[in-house]
């Protein structure tokens, strides 16, 4: 069958092999079954979530950070677009953090998110979002939903996650 122009995909087949781009007009498979998060809200881009690192009891210490690598139990935002969070089960997440130890810098953006209860009261409304660790997580490690970031956080975002990739993005 002879391929369409333009850019866009001509089979269903080429997007769920990764060689084509995706084209808003075919739909995505459906993939996604027990794998929605567990407030059945479908996580949108630019969402926060607390992901948990276990899913189930099934995967006890399946996924232990090694080095400065970040693993679950944290606040993050989705960067996924949200056709694939909805058909897929996965999501792309930047995880937050709140440590002293990191600071604002290309790659570490500030984003606002609502107060955490603790022992004391709260804590902060500030986090940075650790743009260099980008993480896939099934939809069923997303525990509680806590916002969305702002436009301007979310723009932040991407071109931190650009930056750190070398994506250059001619203007």
């Amino acid at each position: 069958m002879p391929r369409p122009s333009g850019d866009f995909p001509s089979t269903q087949k080429e997007i769920t092999m990764g060689i084509a781009p995706l084209s808003p007009s075919l739909p995505l498979p459906n993939t996604v079954s027990a794998n929605r998060a567990p407030t059945d809200r479908v996580p949108n881009r630019g969402d926060i979530w607390f992901v948990n690192s276990r899913s189930n009891k099934s995967d006890l210490g399946a996924h232990r950070s090694v080095g400065r690598e970040i693993w679950s139990n944290k606040l993050a935002v989705v960067l996924s677009n949200d056709a694939m969070n909805t058909r897929s089960g996965v999501v792309q997440i930047v995880y937050l953090t709140t440590s002293e130890n990191k600071q604002p810098s290309r790659i570490h953006v500030e984003v606002d998110v609502l107060p955490v209860p603790d022992a004391v009261g709260t804590t902060s409304t500030h986090a940075l979002a650790l743009c260099e660790q980008v993480h896939p997580v099934d939809q069923s490690r997303l525990s509680e939903f806590r916002g969305v970031v702002d436009a301007n956080q979310l723009k932040n975002l991407e071109d931190a996650v650009i930056w750190s990739l070398g994506i250059e993005i001619e203007e």
